[in-house]
């Protein structure tokens, strides 16, 4: 049965809210297609060479910056960290860090569209 609400919030990206919509006003359409995306690939994986060298400087989000200011930074999650994984080997998730990862220690490829912020 079909049912009324005053309003909805979409917790989702601008583009799938898009796609949610069974019949957009030109409004909706000419809002939820102003933000860019581009794709972004994330490793999950347990190469450590991603962290910084010393131990103690592992943080939860650890990134690193090239000297090209047309790169983007390579952003690693230390899951063991952010989520209080035990584990033996560490457990991280890498963005935009395909070409530095050892492809031996990948345990899953991930690719994901997210916003490009702009001015």
């Amino acid at each position: 049965e079909p049912e009324r609400f005053d309003h909805v919030v979409f917790a989702c990206h601008a583009d799938q809210a898009l796609r949610m919509l069974a019949d957009p006003s030109e409004a909706e359409r000419e809002l939820l297609t102003a933000f860019p995306y581009e794709p972004n690939v994330a490793l999950l994986h347990t190469d450590p060479t991603l962290l910084p060298r010393r131990r103690r400087a592992w943080a939860s989000w650890n990134y690193l910056l090239s000297a090209d200011p047309e790169a983007r930074p390579v952003v690693t999650y230390c899951m063991n960290i952010l989520q209080h994984i035990r584990s033996r080997e560490v457990i991280n998730v890498t963005l935009n860090g395909e070409h530095r990862v050892d492809p031996d220690r990948v345990l899953a490829r991930i690719v994901y569209e997210h916003p490009v912020f702009t001015t």
